[in-house]
């Protein structure tokens, strides 16, 4: 399901979707960190999803949110977003292998130079 709502993140509301994920991020046991990958990656940067992270209360389990916001911190945002960026690029590739037709080596050349932006 997060593989999916990634997918479609830009046509959230990142308010609402923002409160869903970091209730996760407090509440469950398991995939709390890929609730907050995903979480991440609806802002534009990390200020401003730190930012709405620090001012997310929540009801229950209050200390466990701020331990694993603070593990965050220490890790690094981009750790927790690492598996939904291999998810976008293996889905890229087959775009454009079945769609689009390029080989691995025009698919390359792509993508170098979007990554030289």
């Amino acid at each position: 399901m997060f593989g999916l709502v990634r997918c479609v993140r830009d046509r959230l509301n990142p308010v609402e979707a923002s409160v869903r994920l970091l209730k996760n991020v407090a509440d469950t046991l398991g995939y709390w960190d890929s609730a907050l990958g995903l979480c991440r990656s609806l802002f534009p940067t990390d200020e401003a999803f730190l930012a709405m992270a620090d001012n997310f209360h929540p009801k229950e389990l209050v200390e466990q949110y701020q331990d694993r916001m603070k593990l965050a911190r220490e890790q690094g945002l981009p750790f927790f977003q690492r598996h939904f960026e291999r998810l976008e690029l293996r889905l890229r590739r087959l775009i454009g292998q079945t769609a689009l037709g390029l080989t691995t080596e025009e698919i390359k050349i792509v993508e170098d130079a979007t990554t030289q932006k």
